[in-house]
């Protein structure tokens, strides 16, 4: 099909306006794509957009004068405008502002102010110049002289007399790098800079005087051409990540065949002797079209109006995107907006309110065409187009404005023959993608698994599936379940139903009380192997998508149904112990007798634990709950007294210590004695008057029995029932005249393992800071903290080596302990203030020690410094001298002992600080006081040979050594 055929149906064809980006080099296949597609729909739909284009194809938008791209007088302005000067071309001037004070830094009253400095633009370019070139000289000399060296040697490392020069070169280059960052933002790599100051010497004046001579007069063009559009990236210097062949070209090809509009800059001069009316006007090699080339251009996204916000007129806005690609000419963007604007006034005025102020819910009555990808969201074009019109943050948070368009027909067109191969890679990426979100899921009683399948739900075969077309795309399959159990040993549990009838009626009644986050595929329900009742949930993928996002949707549920077992745990055995099969365990029975108010609490409340049981938990973030003071900090101080300290996980800051709180719990030795006195006194209840053991035994059943009837009831049934029977059960518990006391310590043993209690130190902060930074702490400085989290939890199971019979007991006798707290709570304050005391004592005394240890140590290593550094100088002179001897060898020794005692003042400095020194107390005094020793030992060495070294030197010292030593031992 002959060109031609594009442009024959032009006032017919349909409009929808495309994407985001460009394209490189379009081929003869796309041309003919869109014309093909223009000879079967072009007789169908009509262009849009005929009104702001009076019929025509393009428009022209005069733009005006600015300096001439890419010359040099341009370049030398860009250049000096990215090191962050201001240029006034007529004075010759290059303005940039610097910090500066009013006084002297730090005084009272000194304020910090911008000055501005004035230069000539030749002195600053010369400025430049110069200190580039210093850089480069100084990299070059280090390079050649590393180069000498290692040409010679390969990789030998450099001796100590050669690398001593390198390093001095090296801190030549260093030094000339500081020097021209201290003026400049950015290295000029190249001879450019010397070119550009001997041109300003001899062009600056001619320019300066005839300002015209480096203008030229841009002017734009304004189109709705589809082979324009489709060519948006298909010039020399614009470029993008829609070319052919790349990511997102499918969106340039919608954009042709869905009139989008394009802005483009281009010389004026060009415009002469162009008709631009004509089927192609932009130059195109690989074709052989002949025309002019743009410099730069500007999307404008084609948006559909059809909601009925503001009226019942239908019509479509081109609304220009914020983006330009290629040269950007100054208001080239505000030109086409204005343009835009005023073009197309008469629609949309009807979304002015209050005068003349657009409405944000404009945008909702709008979807835009054409391609998916763009550079501006929908309600930043909408928010800058309308700027004089309200506000550009007027639209910030407006809804409206989604993509409402289709790229199949397209997609389908570029892929061509690699569909086999892009299906293949689905499949595997699939695959990829499904086992790494199966790895990182963390499940204790739920099920996942997937796998890739075709369209018609069977295993992808690679071989294959690929091949059956297009259509076959693969897909992921994935199952989900989740399993619960509950022991069956009620009174009826023999009765616990056999036949599939009856089973799935009792499922179905179970799934009545059940509330899972995924859609249910199928549930049943078994009796297992060792005594349970087994219920199995199946999970569907319901209107989830069958790819990976859908399958990480699919496990984040399960993941949170998983996480709520102890929730579905309780709705199953509810109806199991409701038909006689099962009993209530210990926690249900506390949670009934909580809301039957039958045992009460006026903070704690009850509520289901991640890990399994419940939690007793006071409510923290109602009241501040401070503790203390400590001397330091009290993670410090409980770290050094008790040595485990550790982060609790999920409440910010917090931390926690289990032998901490297990002390705190030794301060409340009365209330789990009372707890005990109490519980053995209700379970030492005698017989009723009279009452004959089989008549007991007939009474106990039938009250086991009521209850558990009550406590499967739904929480409003319960409430109205205890309303009319009021503490029922009071003297109902169970009897045991012959049962042994429970013990205060066995009470204590129990809450232990569940006790959490959380600690956060308490944060100052200084008078002017505004309460947004914490003040300086001062070493031994008292500090008060806070508790964070106070919480019991309560476990079904009895404690390790506790009889099973009897745990019934013990969580009552552990539940009347936390009442006790729940009564007088600052009891527990007085027993965790107590227990910090003690700590605090030990600790505060060794914090003064540490404190004058670190500054005796500080004090020493500052003078070893000195001395070191002093030796230092003394060795680099002698090592210059014509006769260096050692002071090579012994100048490298000597700066290891400096760069050990650096290393050693840093940490010695940070510990001294208040929340470091208990660190040092407990983690690092030993290794400090190591480290300190060895660097005296090490000078001492130093020393010792220096000087052995010093008195061999001459023949004359040895001898006279020698005789020395032969006299002593003669005459001695």
């Amino acid at each position: 099909m002959k060109m031609q055929k594009l442009f024959e149906n032009w006032n017919k064809f349909k409009a929808d306006v495309v994407k985001e980006d460009l394209l490189n080099e379009i081929s003869y296949e796309t041309a003919e794509h869109v014309e093909d597609w223009m000879g079967v729909h072009g007789n169908e739909v009509n262009m849009p957009f005929n009104d702001i284009f009076n019929g025509k194809m393009r428009t022209i938008v005069p733009l005006g004068k600015s300096i001439t791209k890419g010359t040099k007088i341009a370049k030398l302005l860009g250049w000096l405008e990215q090191q962050g000067y201001e240029v006034d071309f007529k004075t010759g001037l290059a303005s940039k502002g610097f910090m500066s004070y009013t006084g002297k830094p730090g005084a009272p009253g000194t304020e910090e102010v911008v000055r501005v400095k004035h230069q000539k633009i030749g002195k600053v370019l010369q400025r430049a110049a110069a200190l580039n070139k210093k850089i480069q000289d100084t990299s070059d000399k280090k390079g050649t002289y590393a180069n000498e060296w290692y040409r010679e040697r390969g990789s030998v490392p450099m001796e100590p007399d050669v690398k001593k020069e390198f390093e001095v070169l090296q801190n030549a280059e260093n030094k000339a790098h500081e020097e021209y960052h201290k003026h400049f933002r950015h290295r000029a790599y190249g001879d450019y800079l010397e070119e550009w100051v001997e041109f300003w010497n001899k062009e600056s004046r001619f320019y300066r005087e005839n300002p015209d001579k480096m203008m030229t007069d841009y002017s734009i063009i304004i189109s709705r051409h589809p082979v324009d559009v489709l060519r948006m990236s298909d010039f020399s210097n614009i470029h993008s990540c829609h070319s052919e062949g790349s990511e997102y070209f499918q969106c340039a090809v919608k954009e042709a065949k869905s009139s989008g509009l394009l802005a483009y800059i281009v010389e004026t001069q060009d415009l002469e002797d162009l008709d631009i009316h004509d089927n192609e006007i932009f130059e195109d090699n690989d074709r052989g079209i002949e025309g002019i080339e743009p410099v730069g251009r500007v999307r404008l996204r084609r948006f559909d109006k059809t909601g009925q916000s503001f009226s019942d007129n239908q019509y479509s806005l081109a609304i220009p995107e914020k983006r330009v690609y290629g040269v950007d000419i100054p208001d080239f963007y505000e030109k086409v907006r204005e343009w835009a604007l005023e073009t197309q006034r008469n629609k949309w005025e009807e979304a002015l309110e209050g005068g003349d102020t657009v409405s944000a819910d404009y945008l909702r009555d709008f979807v835009m065409k054409g391609g998916s990808y763009r550079d501006t969201q929908a309600r930043d074009m909408f928010g800058k187009f309308f700027e004089e019109h309200g506000s550009t943050d007027r639209f910030q948070w407006a809804s409206g404005g989604d993509w409402s368009d289709d790229e199949s027909e397209e997609e389908e067109f570029i892929r061509g023959d690699d569909s086999a191969e892009r299906l293949q890679e689905m499949a595997n990426e699939y695959d990829w993608e499904c086992n790494r979100i199966e790895r990182n899921l963390s499940l204790n009683h739920s099920y996942v698994s997937y796998e890739i399948v075709n369209q018609n739900w069977e295993e992808w075969d690679d071989a294959t599936d690929p091949y059956e077309g297009e259509e076959n795309e693969p897909r992921v399959r994935m199952d989900g379940s989740i399993t619960l159990e509950v022991d069956l040993d009620g009174p009826d549990a023999d009765e616990f139903p056999m036949n599939w009838s009856e089973k799935h009626s009792l499922a179905r009644d179970i799934m009545d009380n059940m509330n899972f986050r995924n859609e249910i595929a199928d549930y049943d329900l078994e009796e297992n192997s060792v005594g349970e009742a087994e219920f199995r949930v199946m999970f569907e993928i319901g209107y989830l998508d069958p790819t990976p996002n859908g399958f990480e949707e699919f496990c984040d549920t399960i993941q949170e149904d998983d996480k709520e077992y102890e929730e579905h745990i309780t709705a199953f055995r509810a109806k199991l112990v409701e038909l006689g099969f099962a009993k209530p365990s210990r926690v249900d029975k506390l949670r009934a007798q909580i809301e039957s108010k039958e045992i009460e609490f006026d903070n704690f409340t009850l509520a289901y634990d991640n890990e399994g049981g419940y939690n007793l938990e006071y409510p923290m973030e109602d009241e501040v709950y401070l503790v203390g003071p400590t001397t330091g900090d009290i993670r410090g101080v409980l770290g050094v007294t008790y040595g485990d300290t550790r982060d609790l996980r999920g409440v910010g800051n917090s931390f926690y210590s289990p032998k901490f709180k297990t002390d705190v719990l030794n301060q409340l030795t009365k209330y789990f004695v009372r707890a005990a006195q109490e519980t053995n006194k209700q379970l030492q209840m005698d017989l009723r008057e009279g009452e004959e053991p089989a008549a007991q035994s007939r009474r106990m059943k039938e009250w086991e029995a009521k209850r558990a009837e009550v406590e499967a009831w739904t929480p409003v049934a319960r409430e109205a029932w205890f309303r009319n029977n009021p503490k029922p059960f009071e003297r109902e518990g169970r009897i045991h005249a012959n049962y042994p006391a429970v013990k205060p310590e066995e009470i204590r043993e129990y809450i232990a393992d569940g006790f959490v209690l959380g600690l956060e130190r308490l944060h100052y902060t200084s008078a002017g800071t505004g309460g947004s930074q914490e003040r300086e702490m001062k070493v031994g400085e008292s500090r008060k903290a806070r508790v964070t989290v106070l919480r019991f939890v309560l476990e079904d199971d009895a404690p390790e080596g506790f009889p099973d019979d009897q745990a019934d007991e013990l969580m009552l006798a552990a539940v009347k302990f936390v009442q006790y707290l729940d009564k007088d709570i600052e009891q527990l304050r007085h027993a965790i203030n107590g227990v910090l005391q003690t700590a605090d004592q030990k600790v505060s005394g060794q914090i003064t020690a540490a404190d004058e240890e670190l500054a005796n140590m500080f004090e020493q290593l500052k003078a070893m410094h000195a001395t070191v550094l002093a030796e230092i100088d003394k060795l680099a002179y002698r090592a210059g001298t014509d006769n260096p001897g050692r002071a090579y060898d012994e100048l490298d020794k000597w700066r290891d002992v400096k760069n050990l005692i650096d290393d050693l003042l840093i940490d010695v400095a940070t510990s001294k600080k208040p929340q470091t020194i208990l660190r040092y107390i407990s983690d690092f005094r030993f290794t400090y006081q190591t480290r300190f020793k060895a660097i005296k030992d090490k000078v001492s060495q130093i020393e010792t040979v220096e000087e052995l070294s010093q008195l061999f030197e001459t023949r004359f010292n040895l001898m006279r050594i020698i005789r020395e030593e032969v006299e002593a031992v003669l005459y001695s």
